[in-house]
């Protein structure tokens, strides 16, 4: 129906189901993304007149978020990949980052844009760092108990400096200073002392012993433990 003081437009973009929609009102513009691979990503201004760009990317794209401070796009795809772009080169993104194991259904700023954090369909969560290019941190699915529901909606709180993450449950990941986090200095994969490490690529996985002949094994993409 008709709304009072609202215009409603429909725009027809991508060849399948949108992901996500957001609009970047500091520079006039939306986005919107989808799995399509010719269509994965669009930017532009919602009269289509200013800016009209399609982004193609393997696989198509599940989740997009932008940096205001820094004018640049981040995008998690079906191909495990997290990938900064410039609004106006769409033919190559200008970083990417490898390391998931599934699909990323979730990107987020932190930090105003010196960060990216995200979450794939195994609820592994990763925290690169835009400028230096590497994984500062990885949170494995074990470390996320939210049960067997997908991860739906995911935000990062400016004012407590935290992320949230939701399915049917709520998480809230709070940011604590190394010095102060007691349980991960205190963490360790042996209770003993390890004597021998070795990665097997037949099943690309590391294995390790200590001396109280205990014997792990762990997976490399998340660091979860298999056996």
């Amino acid at each position: 129906g008709v709304i009072k003081g609202v215009k409603a437009m429909q725009h027809h973009l991508h060849n399948d189901w949108v992901k996500r929609v957001m609009y970047c009102c500091e520079s006039d513009f939306f986005l919107s993304c989808s799995v399509n691979t010719e269509t994965a990503l669009f930017a532009g201004d919602i009269y289509l007149k200013k800016m009209h760009s399609f982004f193609k990317i393997r696989k198509g794209v599940c989740s997009v978020d932008f940096c205001n401070i820094k004018n640049i796009i981040a995008t998690g795809g079906m191909d495990w990949t997290v990938r900064i772009w410039n609004p106006y080169v769409t033919t190559k993104a200008t970083t990417v980052f490898r390391g998931h194991s599934s699909a990323v259904l979730h990107v987020m700023w932190t930090d105003q844009g010196q960060h990216i954090v995200s979450v794939d369909k195994g609820k592994n969560i990763k925290v690169w760092d835009v400028r230096e290019h590497n994984c500062t941190q990885s949170i494995p699915a074990r470390n996320v108990p939210m049960g067997h529901h997908p991860i739906n909606v995911t935000f990062y709180s400016k004012k407590n400096d935290s992320i949230i993450l939701a399915n049917n449950m709520l998480a809230v990941f709070d940011r604590v200073k190394l010095e102060e986090d007691n349980d991960a200095l205190e963490s360790v994969s042996h209770e003993q002392p390890i004597c021998t490490i070795l990665y097997n690529s037949l099943f690309d996985v590391i294995v390790s012993a200590s001396h109280d002949d205990m014997i792990h094994v762990w997976n490399v993409d998340n660091g979860e433990k298999v056996i």
